[in-house]
């Protein structure tokens, strides 16, 4: 057991152990802007009364035409999303009085030009309600893909930078960690406001798509 323990002791305090020890860590960012391509929204069409299955028939009725005009405008059917049908209680104080119904679409449209022309649809059609834009960028996880690469080198750039500053020389990539695991990348979005005949209107502007790393590099003597 002694003899173990001092081979366990050699090997520690030898060169070889201590070039075990030796490595830099440090961050990689990289970021791209891009204009988006499309922006993504609900429209909720809801009926108040007493029988669900005829509740569901109503609302139906007031969602084909800003269905049909969504065809109509080249929305693929892949980009509307019909969420479950949902019904609800209806209470005057403790008293249950009816039923209130509801069904959501999620919309995604192609081509910001297009989005005024689908609210406006949304508008016709007398949705009960309409919510906000949130713009995104269709080649989205491609663009990830390639800024993750960026990112390593640019963690490259610095652990080279610092190994050199520490008269050391930069060895292997030891490690790398996808900052916030499988999350899908933050994308800050800014928007722009225009001024036009009192009326304020929103372009699509820019977003960032940013990937993060943390990496470790060996050093070497």
């Amino acid at each position: 057991m002694k003899i173990k323990a001092l081979a366990l002791m050699l090997a520690a305090a030898s060169p070889l152990g201590m070039a075990m020890d030796r490595y830099v860590s440090v961050q990689g960012e990289a970021t791209r802007s891009v204009v988006p391509d499309q922006v993504s929204f609900s429209v909720a069409f809801s009926a108040e009364g007493q029988d669900a299955d005829q509740l569901l028939k109503e609302i139906e009725t007031k969602a084909a035409p800003f269905l049909a005009k969504l065809g109509a405008l080249g929305i693929a059917d892949k980009d509307i999303q019909g969420h479950r049908f949902e019904v609800f209680p209806r209470y005057d104080k403790d008293k249950m009085t009816g039923l209130r119904a509801q069904q959501r679409y999620q919309i995604t449209v192609h081509g910001f030009a297009l989005y005024p022309k689908v609210l406006k649809a949304a508008v016709e059609a007398k949705a009960d309600q309409v919510g906000q834009g949130q713009l995104g960028y269709s080649q989205q996880d491609q663009l990830y893909q390639e800024l993750l690469a960026d990112a390593v080198r640019h963690a490259r750039t610095k652990a080279k930078l610092l190994a050199e500053a520490g008269d050391a020389e930069l060895g292997k990539l030891v490690s790398v960690d996808e900052q916030g695991g499988y999350q899908p990348p933050v994308m800050y979005m800014r928007t722009q406001t225009l001024e036009a005949k009192g009326a304020a209107v929103q372009t699509a502007g820019e977003m960032d798509v940013r990937a993060s790393i943390s990496a470790r590099f060996a050093l070497k003597d």
